[in-house]
């Protein structure tokens, strides 16, 4: 078993092969690249944090919905999060015109921002309508769910009259996202993080140190 950490830039679909985009597979060097997969999905614009294996048992044991592996992403966001609207991301929201509830998620606010602040986040083709409103509230935040829905961070956030203007995946599990690894820098998982998945494997609960 071999597993990588990937800290994904933005502007990069999670697949093998796309005819038409590219894709993540571009940072995996050449005698590498026909070993491993992706384990799950990160969105086009969602960066951070991706795991590469050649063991489909990784997908398995951190993907499967019944053992609820917890993600942990960092957010920017246009609008203003409650306390409120906390306790109700926390009970669940509907997500979309899916008819799915999410499940419970914990959200805890990071810093407080105006839409001006964040003037260099904004995506370009929203951005001359958020500058509309520059004092507009706007704030930061990480957000840990069990779950991995399609596009499920903003649509919690869409319930919440908030969008996502980035996103960050900086926790998988037991394993974090290395703060040393560069955008688009690949490397393989340590001793304490082949633990954490170790255990998951044979069915017991670990953490990595």
């Amino acid at each position: 078993m071999s597993v990588y950490m990937f800290n994904k830039p933005a502007g990069f679909i999670t697949s093998c092969r796309d005819p038409r985009d590219r894709t993540v597979m571009e940072f995996i060097p050449e005698g590498l690249r026909e070993k491993v997969h992706p384990v799950g999905r990160l969105d086009r614009d969602t960066t951070g944090l991706l795991l590469f294996t050649d063991d489909g048992r990784v997908d398995r044991a951190l993907l499967d919905p019944a053992r609820g592996i917890p993600r942990v992403y960092s957010l920017h966001a246009i609008g203003s999060m409650t306390e409120e609207k906390i306790a109700a991301i926390s009970s669940g929201v509907m997500l979309g015109d899916s008819g799915v509830r999410s499940r419970g998620a914990s959200l805890r606010v990071t810093g407080l921002h105006t839409v001006y602040g964040l003037r260099d986040l904004l995506p370009p083709r929203r951005r001359m309508r958020y500058l509309k409103n520059p004092e507009g509230p706007a704030f930061s935040a990480e957000i840990e769910l069990a779950e991995g829905r399609k596009h499920e961070v903003k649509l919690i956030m869409r319930a919440s009259d908030c969008r996502v203007i980035e996103l960050r995946r900086i926790s998988f599990g037991g394993i974090r996202l290395d703060p040393e690894l560069e955008p688009g820098g690949l490397r393989e998982l340590d001793k304490n993080e082949y633990r954490y998945l170790n255990s998951l494997l044979s069915g017991q609960e670990g953490k990595a140190g």
